[in-house]
């Protein structure tokens, strides 16, 4: 007895493999896209396409001389946050309307846009509820009369409490 073979396998091995490839692909944008861990910048073509704007801003911070001094320090599952803003002559930067964007490192979905009162001449202080310490991004944004400065930085939050 012979056993004849057909070859009629192969069609249903090559699509098992498209269907596996799909299958997979999928699964890698789903997952790719869930949860705050994963996030594209916001506004990002219009960021690139204002490049030159940011450049000149830059330059419009340099020119200005002023000194932004953070303390940050995390308390009670939440951060808190005192910003001192001066001049190039060491005097506070009073009447400032300071916006803030800041997001931690590790979520940067879930990100807080506010603005920051003035706490004291040229002393702007917030706190906002969160558990977590690490690496924050802090975006700056004071304007002053007709003088806006902005800046970015990245603070490190140590917590004295023990994290669940």
């Amino acid at each position: 007895m012979t056993c004849e073979r057909t070859g009629r396998h192969w069609p249903w091995i090559i699509v098992g493999l498209l269907v596996g490839h799909v299958s997979v692909m999928v699964l890698l944008i789903v997952t790719a896209n869930v949860g705050e861990s994963h996030a594209v910048e916001p506004n990002y073509y219009q960021k690139a396409l204002d490049w030159d704007q940011t450049m000149a801003q830059q330059r419009n911070n340099v020119a200005l001389g002023w000194e932004l001094r953070e303390q940050a320090s995390m308390q009670h599952q939440a951060v808190w946050l005192r910003a001192t803003l001066v001049d190039q002559n060491g005097a506070p930067v009073t009447g400032a309307k300071a916006e803030l964007t800041t997001f931690h490192r590790a979520r940067s979905a879930d990100r807080l846009e506010v603005t920051v009162p003035e706490v004291a001449p040229g002393v702007y202080a917030i706190h906002w509820p969160t558990k977590r310490a690490g690496l924050w991004e802090l975006r700056w944004r004071f304007t002053a009369g007709s003088e806006t400065f902005t800046r970015t930085d990245v603070i490190e939050v140590f917590s004295p409490e023990p994290v669940d």
